[in-house]
């Protein structure tokens, strides 16, 4: 009986059918045969027989003893390999099929996508086959990106160790910093402060982390940034400093921090 298996670490679910990422590396593949083993040897010797054969010279033939197999086990004999393929839908409607094209046409990546759902196992397969950590899609945005919306700790842990570039920007000039302090994931910004991401990069339109977790009232988030060299006193492309939107939100508590010697932004 011959068979085989393959190893579905890489496989995820899109909607409600079960689908391969598109593009994922298809894994180990293991072939082999089933064979039955005897485990036990039993030596019997036949009984002699009342009629002798005699051989010329007077001498008798001797006696073959017969060895009988027991005890038998069921082992499986073959060999794993590790192939590259694009994988394609094992089983999927029409609106998951859909759903990958769609995935594809943007440029995401399976490591994207596997960041993105919080699929740390999957993300750390895929860096162990050569998926390109800072690899961007159409808008620009990188796995590590996408981890840092989810708030997954594990994934950005294992995407920063795999060598994920902290301070990348979107198109849209978002880091992965500002894209987890906009979703008030205070353990993903520790990480990525403590990797060496810059509070002070902002965006497209000259807003900082700082200044979204102001506008949020994310007050947590703000003592972070903070204490991690954060300029208030900084402007936005409008004229607007994060001071200037506590005072405007009466967020008095935060005004008192803002208002410190450490946050203007420092003398070039």
């Amino acid at each position: 009986m011959h068979c085989l298996s393959f190893d579905a670490r890489l496989v995820r679910t899109v909607g409600v059918a079960l689908a391969a990422v598109a593009g994922a590396q298809a894994g180990d593949i293991f072939v082999g045969t089933e064979y039955r083993y005897p485990t036990t040897y039993e030596v019997i010797y036949p009984q002699a027989q009342q009629s002798q054969i005699i051989m010329p010279g007077g001498h008798q033939p001797p006696v073959i003893p017969v060895v009988q197999p027991g005890g038998f086990e069921t082992r499986m004999v073959g060999v794993h390999l590790t192939v590259e393929a694009t994988v394609a839908i094992l089983t999927a409607s029409n609106e998951a099929q859909e759903s990958l094209r769609q995935q594809q046409r943007r440029g995401n990546t399976p490591l994207m996508l596997a960041a993105a759902g919080g699929e740390d196992e999957t993300v750390a397969q895929l860096l162990l086959r050569g998926a390109q950590v800072d690899a961007h899609n159409q808008s620009g945005a990188t796995a590590l990106m996408g981890a840092a919306a989810g708030g997954f700790t594990d994934e950005v842990a294992t995407l920063l160790q795999a060598g994920a570039h902290v301070n990348l920007k979107a198109n849209n000039g978002s880091t992965a910093l500002l894209i987890a302090t906009r979703n008030d994931h205070a353990d993903v910004a520790k990480q990525l402060l403590a990797a060496g991401a810059d509070p002070n990069l902002t965006d497209a339109q000259g807003e900082s982390p700082l200044m979204y977790a102001v506008q949020n009232k994310y007050t947590d988030m703000v003592q972070l940034l903070m204490k991690s060299g954060a300029h208030a006193l900084a402007k936005d492309g409008h004229g607007t400093s994060a001071l200037d939107l506590a005072q405007h939100n009466k967020q008095n508590d935060v005004v008192v921090m803002l208002s410190s010697p450490a946050a203007a932004p420092a003398k070039q």
